[in-house]
């Protein structure tokens, strides 16, 4: 896995080992937000980063487990070495258990003393216009959200650093998440392809220990961009901050490079919970377009975002309507989500409150 060739730093990573992944740097990815956020964006120059045990689907993080246990079971005998570092990672839980997402939080069993880690997620789409996306800004019938054409080049900039090896930088991971479960598996393939290798030639305690720790970070740090093929149609693409835990709460000029000292570690609520997040800043020429919900008030809307923009930056930023026939999208959209049951739906972690636009919209 290489870093994309654009960037100084080799901390900012693709989280695929194809190198024509690299190409996500060079493209537009959209960021869905409601009226409030948008403003507080644009006014303060930040995105938030949120702990990726506070997002919506409760399998983030978990959802690679089971595949790694499933893939283990598919090829039995192929991967004898790491496959007992693996199941010796996660002993302490009941594979049944992990297999049906039952978990919220692994605890791991590590062999030598372990430096915990945090990772914080930043969500976009690879989609400009997406139905299903608007669909989160639902308000009283009416839609009501903006998205943020980033430029992932120029977004990913506000990281780039001439690292100091005598620091410990965060590292910082970019992609789309994977559904389909052949991409999924090709992942996991070229992972544990290369680590048995290297077990097979040197199985000495002290190898063990590291390529137990190899395993848990590949879970860690790529858990984020494995996710249940049933949030397909969100498209998703994910900026994930890898950085230890020791690290988050520290004085404010402990992050490495000048724009990372611009990073905040703050709190917001949601649903009842405390959540702990990333304020990030960024350039604002890293913003390529944004785009309005359907909504009727258009020239008037976008009348005052360019008022907004014109008195905080100096690039003039493409403004667009949302181009989608309303009503027939949201009946067919509805159509589809009727098919899946509410079981279904539970059982991989999807927060049922993020689809009760439906019947306010029909």
């Amino acid at each position: 896995m290489n870093n994309d060739s654009t960037f100084t730093s080799p901390l900012i990573k693709s989280f695929q080992t194809d190198d024509e992944i690299e190409n996500n740097t060079k493209k537009i990815r959209y960021h869905y937000t409601s009226p409030s956020a948008f403003l507080s964006i644009i006014e303060n120059q930040r995105v938030h980063f949120t702990d990726i045990r506070y997002l919506n689907d409760k399998s983030e993080g978990i959802y690679l487990i089971k595949l790694i246990i499933e893939f283990f079971e598919n090829h039995k005998n192929k991967y004898p070495y790491s496959s007992e570092l693996f199941f010796n990672l996660i002993k302490e839980h009941s594979i049944e258990d992990l297999k049906n997402l039952n978990i919220s939080k692994i605890k791991y069993i590590m062999p030598v003393p372990y430096m915990e880690q945090r990772h914080f997620v930043f969500c976009m789409s690879t989609k400009s216009d997406s139905l299903n996306m608007w669909n989160y800004y639902v308000n009283n019938g009416s839609y009501q959200g903006y998205n943020i054409g980033f430029s992932i080049n120029k977004f990913l900039k506000t990281f780039d650093i001439n690292v100091d090896k005598t620091i410990a930088p965060f590292t910082v991971y970019y992609g789309e998440v994977l559904y389909k479960e052949s991409k999924q598996y090709k992942e996991i393939s070229d992972f544990f392809d290369n680590l048995e290798l290297k077990l097979k030639h040197n199985t000495d305690e002290s190898k063990l220990s590291l390529r137990t720790i190899e395993i848990r970070n590949f879970i860690e740090s790529k858990g984020a961009f494995f996710k249940n093929t049933a949030f397909e149609s969100e498209n998703e693409f994910r900026i994930v901050i890898g950085i230890a835990d020791a690290r988050v709460h520290r004085q404010k000029d402990h992050y490495a490079g000048e724009n990372n000292k611009e990073i905040k570690d703050e709190f917001t609520t949601k649903n009842g919970l405390i959540i702990p997040f990333l304020s990030v800043k960024f350039d604002y020429d890293a913003i390529n377009n944004i785009t309005i919900s359907p909504i009727t008030e258009f020239e008037i809307a976008k009348d005052s975002i360019r008022e907004l923009l014109n008195k905080k930056s100096s690039n003039k930023i493409e403004i667009n309507k949302s181009n989608l026939p309303m009503e027939e999208d949201v009946l067919e959209y509805a159509n589809s989500i009727s098919e899946v049951s509410n079981e279904e739906i539970k059982k991989i972690g999807i927060d049922l409150s993020k689809i009760s636009f439906l019947f306010v919209v029909l």
